[in-house]
């Protein structure tokens, strides 16, 4: 089996923006409904979301700008219920992630700036292929909702393309626990 993310996360640095952002994490959480097999339009909710984080995103562009920053990206907490966590993530220029998986859930959606999403399938325990390639701005959102108890879910690398940007995430379990690929 290959390595977990928390590996590599060591190198990362995390904060704690609980206080900042406390409202901004209540209103995350209304994603947990996309996971939720009680959802009958995911799409339309996705969208509701997703214009929601962005006007909520213009009240709080000043404590945004005030997260640390790290040479490649900061994962700011903004909050935890029960497995759930929520994070703000702020992305230097130029930045690429590794190839990771998370958990079942997972909902990311860009507050401010540009990055290009490559998914891939697992074609093993620890490779996987480039399978396609989404390039997202602020405002655009996605979400994951998979059955598996593994961190092999919504497998992607995440790259930069304007000199900052910044990041909301929802997880269903500590994304730290997620699979790192190599790509095949």
């Amino acid at each position: 089996m290959c390595i977990a993310l928390k590996s590599i996360l060591a190198d990362q640095q995390t904060y704690d923006a609980r206080d900042a952002f406390a409202d901004v994490f209540q209103q995350l959480l209304g994603a947990k409904a996309l996971a939720s097999n009680d959802t009958d339009a995911p799409c339309q909710l996705s969208q509701q979301l997703a214009d929601d984080f962005s006007q909520l995103a213009q009240s709080y562009r000043e404590p945004l700008h005030a997260l640390p920053e790290h040479d490649t990206y900061s994962r700011n907490i903004i909050g935890t219920d029960d497995k759930w966590i929520g994070f703000i993530c702020r992305w230097g220029a130029n930045v690429t992630s590794s190839i990771h998986g998370h958990p079942p859930f997972a909902y990311y959606h860009v507050i401010d700036g540009e990055v290009a999403m490559d998914f891939y399938r697992p074609i093993n325990d620890c490779e996987a292929l480039k399978t396609s390639t989404t390039e997202m701005r602020a405002g655009d959102s996605i979400f994951s909702n998979n059955k598996s108890n593994q961190f092999d879910n919504l497998v992607h690398r995440v790259r930069t393309t304007s000199t900052t940007a910044f990041t909301l995430h929802l997880y269903s379990d500590n994304p730290a626990k997620g699979q790192l690929f190599k790509a095949a």
